[in-house]
């Protein structure tokens, strides 16, 4: 039975209005009174999973029937079962759900009702996991219960194998991981043990050492896929973990160390659920940290390597140099690790609680209510920050509906602040915990200010789906500084706001900042807002004009915003989608489903096509939850993520509500071909009408071309990747449609050239071209390929797909429809538009890819207009996107109409025929533009716009690289002496403002006059794939792992030169 003692305290006011601080004496502590629990279930559950009612559930929930649940009175948690991941990772017997034991945890035939937010946990050696061949459950006799799973180490990142089979040698190796709960406890102990069951001795590290010329200590640690649901802490760095560890790998330790974070622990933060990781190593010998001689470590500290692309890295253990052969008198044939997996109530300080618990420290209490100043009403739900003597962040409490919190401080001094929507962060406040005694702080909260928001149709008066942007301007002594380091902060846990991204000035309208875009879906919506004064800026969308207004928020007061937006832009006859759009079922997005489409009507978009990844995602009910069936229409889609290959968009798809993951498939170690194939066989409309859209495809390991090399000048895939089967052999060209223009990346649309001006930094140490020349590698080959020239490269030879731009947003800061793209249908209304046109659009080259203009692209010649794929003679002689058009005597007469709102600008036209810039308009006074070209033999044109100045803040800009697991990697090999940019400071920019940028897909030329377009089928005769999206001759491996494909090759092939 547990108890609780109630307590009495000894009180004091501090100068100041808003703080009262009261110390609990030992001395004075007085038992009044006893509150127990009468709960004595003290039973440990593990077993296998037999029905859907006894899973978990929750927005983060992967469990299905035939895992495994592990259960005490306090937590639970879900192994899954052999095969393959249905997380982020590769295999299973990982762990993949855990949540609170909850009053009504009963599930149905639907599933368990639970909160479970977590993504995915496995342990690796090096950069090798667990790939399982058994799993059990087992009582065990002192009252615990376990799930252990058996295996084999395997690539995790099978492409880098030519690292890791230097690292980690043999097939004798056995990996065995426990899962053990004792009763009463949040925490799952979990025993990593690496056995050698061969009959010779085993090397662990020393092939790296050899290349390396000294010794390299194996790290074992685990793998950790928090989710985006969760917001990531660690003491120092707080919940900045992206700058933190950027900083350490600008000065990386001397070899052969690591570069990473150094840190007791890892926790969350999250919606009535939070996590936590540390160690269990207790002997130095065996951690990592401490035989490595990390400054300050200690040896149950954690070393976070990575944290990219919602993998996080945490390494803990030393592997020993050798294993001896099974059965070896006197030797060594295994080694064992522990660690800890904590299960909190939604705040870090439930978990750090716990790791004092488990580690036994030495705490005294601290505790306290926030309340606000007018009312004197308690503030719930808002975040109480503490700080160490040294002013890191060290803890982080979520008050209860009481305003209150309580948690277990080692004995010393910290100060202490407050976080709460539409409020500035309070003061630090001084506080000092002392063993066995009880610190208390009240702190008053001024009352947040408030806008209500309106907006209507000027047309009919009708309440619009918009949003309102809210303007201020920081202070000229801010400027120069990193928004991080005064706008808002990082390591407290604060959220981003987006700046003008511009030059600081006197002026002020070049300290233009975001603080708040509000929402309004249904025409309406109060939100709380920081007190200021702001410039609200309402928007709908590239169709609409905007809405300007200067308001004061003053707190305690509700500021009315009152905007009509008038429709400038006519696009009937079109429907704008989104292609490409995360939300709560993506393992690296937090935003609610309800949230996604909110945004996506609020910036006009006709289409949300949900691309989750491995999740299929169907938005309908959400769609009619909101009352928005006459704004938007939701379409099914799935975004094939894998490791090894890159990534892949699917619709429109069934919806399966059977299955977890509602219908993805396994992806590990199987061909491009077959991926393909099986997203194909999940189309709504049978697999010949559902579109296959190759992601950012030169987006490093997430892109598909990159991953295979893709040469740049000549449009095939790499026959010479290093020690893997050819790329050619398993590359497969059936898809439909190419991601050209992905979100905010206009890095990646065009190839990069050489600056006029080279950066300061490190050159290239071998000769580059001249300005505005194409940028090259030692070996000649395009350094940083764009995408645009790789879909121009492929319709020269006659492989014809469709450009797409889509905005791959993951949050409320990428807006959705930024870009989009267009598609001519019959009825242009959401609700009612045919997916099925929009499916015969794609596959026929009819749309239109922009992030503002809009783009009328037509032709005529000699006679009527032909269909390109069938031949067939069309019933009119002005030809659009698509269509094959043939020269009158050698000319064609090309028209663009170009519309946008006044609010967006266009400084340049151009029109590119076959990869060429045969016309261009640079600062145009008009926006119809026409040009006859002189065409002699079958090709293709399409037109380019583009503006100058920033759409903020209406867009907001790209201000932060994107960073990514390459990089983390890199980073993570760097101090072994493995370099991989050779070019320098001579890259794509990846941080801009956004400006207009707006393409066509092609209108085909019949040059010779012979009635058909001749490229694809000159293109036939050479051997490459039909129309019909037959894959050509190319024969792949059959052996199943060679058929995977190297995502890091290129990074990695350094080890392969080495290891010759």
């Amino acid at each position: 039975m547990g108890c609780r003692a109630q307590i009495s305290y000894l009180s004091f006011r501090l100068a100041g209005p808003s703080t009262r601080i009261r110390v609990l004496m030992a001395a004075l502590i007085a038992v009044a009174g006893v509150a127990c629990s009468s709960r004595d279930d003290t039973r440990v559950i593990a077993k296998r999973i037999t029905a859907r009612s006894e899973l978990i559930g929750g927005p983060g929930a992967l469990g299905e029937v035939g895992d495994f649940i592990l259960e005490n009175e306090e937590i639970r948690v879900i192994i899954q079962n052999t095969g393959y991941s249905r997380g982020f990772g590769i295999y299973g017997g990982s762990l993949i759900d855990a949540d609170l034991q909850r009053p009504i945890t009963a599930g149905d035939s639907a599933g368990g009702r639970g909160r479970d937010n977590f993504a995915e946990l496995f342990p690796a050696l090096f950069l090798k996991a667990l790939r399982p061949t058994s799993i059990e459950a087992v009582d065990n006799e002192d009252g615990s219960a376990s799930v252990i799973v058996t295996g084999r180490p395997d690539h995790f990142v099978y492409l880098a194998r030519l690292v890791t089979d230097v690292a980690v040698p043999g097939d004798g190796l056995l990996f065995r991981n426990e899962y053990r709960l004792e009763p009463k406890k949040r925490y799952v102990k979990i025993t990593t043990t690496v056995i050698n069951e061969g009959l010779s001795e085993v090397q662990l590290g020393s092939g790296l050492g050899a290349l390396l010329g000294g010794d390299f200590t194996l790290p074992v640690g685990d793998v950790i896929l928090f989710g985006a649901g969760n917001d990531v802490f660690a003491p120092k760095a707080g919940f900045d973990l992206r700058f933190t560890l950027q900083a350490l790998y600008e000065q990386p330790p001397p070899l052969p160390k690591l570069p990473g974070l150094v840190t007791p622990f890892i926790a969350t933060r999250g919606e009535g659920v939070s996590y936590g990781f540390l160690s269990g190593v207790t002997m130095e010998d065996e951690a990592y940290l401490t035989k490595m001689e990390y400054d300050g470590a200690h040896v149950d500290d954690l070393l976070v390597p990575f944290s990219a692309s919602a993998f996080l890295g945490a390494f803990y253990g030393a592997a020993p140099a050798k294993l001896d052969a099974r059965g070896t008198p006197s030797g060594r044939s295994s080694f064992s690790f522990t660690k800890y997996f904590i299960v909190g109530s939604g705040d870090v300080a439930s978990v750090r609680d716990v790791e004092h618990e488990i580690r036994q420290h030495v705490t005294g209490t601290f505790s306290g209510q926030v309340l606000n100043r007018e009312t004197h009403e308690p503030e719930a739900n808002v975040d109480v920050i503490t700080f160490d003597a040294e002013g890191s962040p060290y803890d982080q409490h979520t008050t209860d509906r009481d305003g209150r919190w309580r948690g277990r401080y080692e004995p010393g001094r910290y100060t202490v602040r407050v976080l709460a929507d539409g409020r500035f962060p309070t003061s630090p406040v001084s506080f000092r915990v002392v063993a066995d005694d009880e610190a208390y702080v009240e702190i008053d909260l001024d009352p947040p200010g408030q806008v209500a928001v309106r907006i209507v149709d000027a047309d009919d008066g009708a309440l619009l789906p918009a949003k309102c942007s809210l303007v201020a301007t920081y202070s000229a002594p801010a400027a120069g500084f990193e928004p991080r380091e005064f706008l808002y902060s990082l390591r407290m846990g604060e959220s981003k706001r987006a700046t003008d991204f511009v030059p600081d000035t006197s002026d002020p309208e070049t300290r233009r900042f975001v603080e708040e875009v509000v929402l309004a879906p249904a025409g309406r919506k109060t939100e709380k807002v920081r007190p200021g004064r702001y410039r609200a800026v309402c928007s709908r969308g590239n169709e609409y004009n905007l809405f300007q207004d200067d308001i004061d928020v003053v707190a305690g007061q509700l500021s009315p915003i009152d905007a009509v937006l008038r429709r400038v832009v006519d696009t009937r006859g079109y429907a704008s989608g989104d292609y490409h759009l995360h939300a709560e079922h993506s393992v690296d997005s937090s935003l609610a489903m309800a949230d996604r489409i909110a945004h996506a009507a609020a910036e006009g978009l006709d289409i949300a096509c949900a691309t989750d990844h491995n999740y299929v995602t169907d938005y309908s009910k959400v769609i009619e939850a909101l009352d928005l069936n006459a704004w938007i229409q939701g379409m099914v889609g799935l975004e094939l993520t894998t490791i090894e290959v890159g990534h892949f968009n699917g619709f429109p798809l069934r919806y399966d509500p059977g299955p977890i993951t509602k219908g993805a498939f396994e992806w590990s170690s199987r061909t491009p071909a077959d991926l393909f194939s099986d997203l194909r066989g999940l189309g709504r409309y049978g697999p010949a009408k559902t579109i296959v859209q190759v992601n950012h495809p030169r987006d490093s390991i997430l892109g598909y071309f990159h991953n295979f090399g893709l040469d740049a000048d000549t449009g095939e895939p790499s026959e010479n990747l290093t020690s893997l089967p050819p790329a050619a052999a398993v590359f497969s060209e059936d898809f439909d449609a190419i991601e050209v223009f992905n979100g905010k990346r206009l890095d990646n649309v065009r190839t990069y050239r050489v600056p006029e001006s080279l950066p300061p930094g490190r050159k290239p140490s071998f000769p580059i071209a001249a300005a505005g020349e194409i940028l090259r590698d030692e070996d000649g080959k395009v350094a940083y390929p764009g995408v645009m020239e790789d879909w121009f490269n492929l319709l020269n030879r006659g492989r014809i797909y469709t450009a797409m731009g889509n905005s791959d947003t993951h949050s409320l800061h990428d807006e959705p429809g930024v870009p989009r793209t267009y598609a001519p249908v019959t009825d242009d209304r959401p609700g009612a538009i045919d997916e099925r046109e929009i499916v015969d659009a794609f596959q026929n080259q009819r749309a239109i890819v922009t992030n503002g203009p809009f783009l009328k692209l037509t032709a005529v010649g000699l006679g009527p207009c032909r269909a390109r794929r069938s031949g067939g003679v069309l019933d009119h002689e002005t030809c659009e996107l698509g269509e094959v058009v043939t020269p009158d005597r050698g000319r064609v007469a090309f028209s663009l109409e170009v519309r946008k709102p006044d609010w967006m600008d266009v400084a340049r036209v151009r029109f590119i025929l076959g990869g060429d810039v045969v016309a261009t308009s640079e600062a145009p006074d008009t926006l119809v533009f026409s040009e006859t070209i002189r065409i002699e033999r079958d090709g293709w044109l399409i037109a380019e716009v583009s503006g100058q100045q920033s759409m903020f803040p209406v867009v907001a800009p790209l201000e932060e690289p994107v960073f990514q697991m390459t990089d983390a990697l890199a980073a993570l090999v760097a101090p072994l002496g493995f370099g991989f940019n050779a070019l320098g400071v001579l890259r794509p920019d990846q941080t801009r403002v956004v400006t207009p940028y707006a393409f066509t897909n092609p209108i085909f030329i019949d040059g010779d006059g012979d009635g058909q377009y001749d490229v694809a089928s000159r293109a036939l005769e050479a051997g490459v794939r039909d129309e019909t999206r037959g894959l050509d001759a190319r024969v792949p491996s059959t052996d199943p792992k060679d058929r995977a494909v190297p995502a890091l090759v290129r990074m990695f092939s350094t080890f392969a030169r080495h290891a010759d």
